[in-house]
């Protein structure tokens, strides 16, 4: 498991670290156990991974191929749910509409993650990101636009954090409730 350890310490944390520097760094256990779940975490908890799981060729199948990558990849991804908000994670059944008002960031489908890039000129363009390839860059940006980049024309680019803010302070679990409840009974009606 050496390799796996210097991919921990280099790819994963510390980009994770360099993007979020105020994450917390719970311990990673590894278990020697059957079955599911694969991992579990949470705030205040650490990284649980099972070995047996994280080892079977179902997960093979399914996740990374190479046993190395497969474990750091479950491992941050299980170090994301660790910077939850406890209250949020503690809730007995809280909702995706909820945990998206609460922590914007907690889990963002890749179409709706921002992209940001800089050209050499110093032009900054923000958007959805399309696609990325070994020289290029698509995206629509903030005003809808397809735009296309030459990665040999930019000075940086890279994932940016969500513009949603978090109502974590805003509402008090009552206020929250009433919100999601408004806003799910909205679902299917025609906007204006």
């Amino acid at each position: 498991m050496p390799a796996t350890h210097h991919q921990w310490g280099t790819r994963a944390f510390r980009k994770l670290l360099a993007l979020y520097p105020q994450a917390d760094k719970p311990p990673v256990t590894i278990l020697i156990s059957r079955g599911k779940p694969l991992a579990i975490s949470g705030p205040g908890d650490g990284v649980q991974i099972a070995l047996e799981a994280i080892c079977a060729e179902s997960a093979a199948k399914f996740l990374q191929p190479d046993l190395d990558d497969r474990l750091v990849h479950v491992t941050a991804h299980e170090y994301i749910h660790a910077q939850q908000s406890p209250a949020l994670a503690n809730a007995e059944h809280p909702t995706v509409l909820e945990r998206s008002l609460v922590d914007p960031t907690a889990e963002v489908v890749p179409a709706g993650r921002f992209y940001r890039v800089v050209t050499k000129d110093g032009a900054t363009v923000t958007g959805r990101l399309l696609n990325i390839d070994t020289y290029t860059v698509q995206m629509i940006d903030t005003k809808e636009q397809l735009r296309s980049f030459t990665k040999a024309n930019l000075k940086e680019s890279g994932f940016i954090a969500s513009p949603m803010p978090s109502y974590k302070s805003t509402f008090n679990a009552q206020e929250l409730a009433d919100v999601v409840s408004y806003l799910v009974s909205l679902k299917g009606r025609a906007t204006p």
